[in-house]
């Protein structure tokens, strides 16, 4: 059964965010019950400094244009978790110009599994496409699939890297139709919505 990968799901905000504001001094002033005493503070030197905070349930990483939301583990009480102190800091920077907002959720095959899509984008007429490429070999290939709803698209990426293949599923949503709050209350619908898509596009062999 294919597993839900920790690192590559996420709460992802773009906009005009200031990493001087959002510290682990303003966080706990602002969100008493959620920010946990001790926050670990990590980061990297060099011209500019980036930090990022743990806070026991997730990372959060204020840098580079981006208010980044990392779970530690993909379940329910963490994505409620990150829905409230989204929304929670949206109330308070409403100013911060924001212009997209995404649930990402990736899941890696297993050994015995494969895409359904496996059966309409076959490899060997990829490799008969590209014949004249004599001697050469197709060692990873990528497929991306989008489809728009009302308020926000999904994006379905199929990743395939040797024997290593992984989906990831975007559901994006862009401004002005308030992005940071849509996404956020989206948050764990999007985590059961991607679940369900999961199992409706990988199979066993």
């Amino acid at each position: 059964m294919s597993k839900l990968i920790s690192e590559g799901s996420n709460f992802v905000v773009i906009g005009a965010w200031n990493p001087a504001i959002i510290q682990p001094a303003w966080l706990k002033k602002q969100f008493q019950n959620l920010i946990p005493d001790k926050v670990i503070v990590k980061g990297t030197a060099g011209l500019v400094s980036l930090l990022n905070f743990d806070l026991e349930k997730i990372i959060l990483d204020p840098n580079g244009g981006r208010l980044l939301f990392i779970p530690k583990i993909v379940d329910e009480e963490t994505l409620k978790y990150i829905t409230e102190l989204s929304n929670g800091i949206y109330d308070r920077l409403k100013h911060t110009p924001i212009s997209a907002a995404g649930c990402n959720f990736s899941f890696a095959l297993e050994e015995n599994e494969n895409f359904s899509l496996d059966e309409i984008d076959k490899d060997d007429q990829i490799v008969g496409l590209y014949a004249f490429l004599k001697g050469n070999q197709l060692v990873s290939k990528s497929v991306r699939h989008s489809f728009s709803t009302e308020d926000h698209t999904i994006n379905i990426n199929y990743d395939y890297r040797g024997k290593n293949k992984v989906l990831r599923i975007n559901y994006d949503y862009q401004a002005p139709l308030n992005p940071m709050q849509k996404a956020a209350d989206a948050l764990i619908n999007n985590f059961m919505h991607a679940k369900d898509l999961s199992a409706n596009l990988i199979r066993s062999k």
